[in-house]
């Protein structure tokens, strides 16, 4: 886990906590301004330097470059977190897998289903601001990345299931966070068909992100069955509400 600074809006301050000296600072939003100077993060309150930091070192808001950091900044220094909020999605089509399906094997646990996010209908241009990504395809898994604990978010899941037994059931769920502290969070509830041929399933959930191991490592969609089948990936509908900031 990477360790850094941590910028929080508060009510009518800001929260500085620095992770390598264990330091926090609480600075009142009246009289503080934020700009860049020669690459770095500048806090100043009545012309008395509070902050220089390096944009790498500042990993909440989590941001890609100092032009946003700015802005994301500056931006809590006109609002409340409270009542706040701010939010994007994104679709994601995939187009591999119509070629290619993914086979389910029955009975086995649960299988990861992918999506290479390069299908025609792939949008990411209303994604919330400060997020690159919502989804990343190269991990397979949801990214999270300009996001805080306790934001919200939302994905539809939708897919073809090609089955070949009648009498066939599958369930899907989110696998979020890593290791031991994994979890599942019930995406497609256990359906059943009762006959042979293709099927769309389309489902949607929400949920929140609840701590540090969730926001670090995402999660990923995976899928089981008991009779053997295949899975034509046909995209996910992801949205993100950020909670606090602009």
């Amino acid at each position: 886990m990477s360790v850094g600074i941590k910028i929080y809006n508060l009510e009518d301050r800001l929260l500085v906590y620095n992770e390598e000296d264990k330091s926090i600072e609480y600075v009142p939003k009246e009289g503080l301004t934020v700009s860049a100077s020669n690459g770095n993060v500048v806090l100043t309150q009545n012309e008395v330097v509070k902050l220089t930091a390096d944009p790498d070192k500042i990993i909440l808001p989590t941001e890609n470059g100092l032009f946003d950091l700015v802005q994301i900044i500056d931006g809590y220094l006109t609002s409340s977190p409270s009542g706040v909020f701010s939010g994007g999605w994104a679709d994601y089509d995939d187009n591999a897998t119509s070629g290619t399906p993914i086979t389910i094997t029955g009975g086995a646990g649960l299988t990861v289903l992918t999506n290479d996010a390069l299908g025609a209908n792939t949008n990411e241009a209303k994604l919330p601001f400060g997020v690159s990504k919502l989804w990343d395809p190269s991990t397979n898994k949801l990214s999270f990345d300009g996001l805080s604990v306790g934001d919200i978010v939302g994905i539809r899941v939708t897919i073809d299931v090609v089955v070949a037994t009648n009498n066939t059931a599958i369930f899907g769920a989110l696998v979020m966070g890593s290791g031991g502290s994994s979890f599942e969070i019930p995406i497609i509830n256990t359906t059943n068909f009762k006959s042979a041929g293709t099927s769309t399933v389309s489902e949607y959930t929400e949920f929140y992100i609840g701590s540090e191991d969730v926001l670090e490592n995402g999660g990923q969609i995976k899928l089981k069955s008991d009779n053997t089948c295949k899975v034509i990936v046909d995209g996910w509908f992801i949205k993100a509400i950020k909670l606090g900031s602009i």
